[in-house]
């Protein structure tokens, strides 16, 4: 099937060729045609690549499906990308399916290949290992199922600052047996504090929060309190937490954001918003990013705003005039419809 898609594309080269320049150049001329919104060229670059093997190329046409950008959005036609990428020995390609697999949108099949990634991920400091490496001991996917294991690695998980992280920590707590109320106290209130007060995780840390506080006596929620506040004073003396007030540099143009709404979406005409949750490096660009909600929940706009992360950048914090990277940011994306122009006034009659 995937052969078979290409050869479609690619057969389709001569009747492109009246409106797109004939392109055969490398990987980046595809991401240049993406990005301006050509994606007849840039499918047609990217299959070419990905018929001489190229895992960049593969990893891109999965992604392709995943937005629904230059074809029907398909989950299936993606994860068959990304696993052609990862047999080449991709790691984008693994990324891939370990990011369908977060998103609940896997197969069993591909268990392998996101636990080899997850454990590389995890060893070079990349957000997502952690993340999927917990879910994956906690279910047993691709791993022996081990709780412990699943505790060591949402605790590297939360130890990174991200909101998502330690809110599941604190599920964790209270999931496990017999609950721990102080610790669940501990990193529902580290979550809420992380995330803006105009977010609905914010609301949702609160109210966990005040749920496990209600199993506490006095001298306890003394004790969450200050455990609370340790935590949070240690992981600032090592990097910012949290960016409240950004100093954009760059941000995505009227003319990107066409190119990164979901097409389903797109098409009936709806409309939608997601919230992401990214690490800043010292360049100020974002890296690392995570959905932290997403409104409406089925139409891929968590997606969406996923892929716009590269078009942002910021002023970066610096330490003694010297930048620096790891704190954590909340990107608000807001998707709407183009609005129609209005029509121009009656100027009324002339004056004679």
């Amino acid at each position: 099937m995937i052969e078979w898609i290409c050869a479609l594309a690619l057969g389709g080269a001569v009747a492109l060729a009246a409106t797109v320049p004939a392109t055969a150049g490398p990987f980046e001329d595809g991401q240049a045609a993406f990005r301006s919104g050509d994606y007849p060229t840039a499918l047609q670059i990217w299959c070419g690549l990905a018929d001489r093997g190229d895992a960049r190329a593969e990893f891109e046409l999965g992604a392709m499906y995943v937005l629904g950008r230059g074809v029907p959005q398909d989950d299936r036609q993606a994860i068959l990308w990304f696993r052609q990428s990862a047999a080449h020995g991709g790691e984008l390609g693994q990324k891939g399916l370990a990011e369908m697999y977060l998103a609940g949108r896997d197969e069993p099949q591909d268990y392998a290949h996101v636990a080899i990634w997850c454990q590389k991920a995890a060893a070079i400091g990349n957000s997502l290992g952690p993340k999927c490496l917990s879910l994956m001991y906690a279910r047993g996917d691709g791993v022996a199922k081990d709780a412990a294991q699943a505790r060591l690695w949402l605790g590297r998980w939360a130890d990174q600052g991200d909101p998502i992280g330690i809110y599941n920590l604190g599920e964790f707590e209270i999931q496990n047996q017999p609950p721990d109320y102080a610790q669940a106290y501990v990193w529902f209130d580290l979550a809420a504090s992380r995330v803006p007060q105009s977010n609905a995780m914010h609301d949702k840390a609160l109210q966990a929060r005040e749920s496990a506080a209600s199993h506490l006596s006095a001298s306890q929620m003394v004790d969450a309190r200050a455990l609370s506040a340790a935590w949070s004073q240690q992981h600032r003396v090592s990097r910012p937490a949290v960016i409240l007030n950004p100093d954009w540099v760059r941000t995505p143009t009227a003319q990107q954001f066409p190119n990164y709404y979901p097409e389903r979406a797109q098409r009936m005409g709806i409309e939608g918003q997601a919230s992401i949750s990214c690490l800043v490096t010292a360049e100020g660009t974002l890296t690392d990013c995570s959905v932290l909600s997403e409104d409406p929940p089925d139409q891929f706009f968590g997606n969406a705003a996923l892929s716009m992360a590269s078009l942002f950048k910021m002023k970066p914090q610096t330490i003694n005039g010297q930048p620096v990277g790891g704190a954590r940011i909340t990107v608000p994306i807001r998707f709407r419809m183009p609005r129609p122009s209005p029509p121009p006034s009656d100027p009324g009659p002339s004056a004679p």
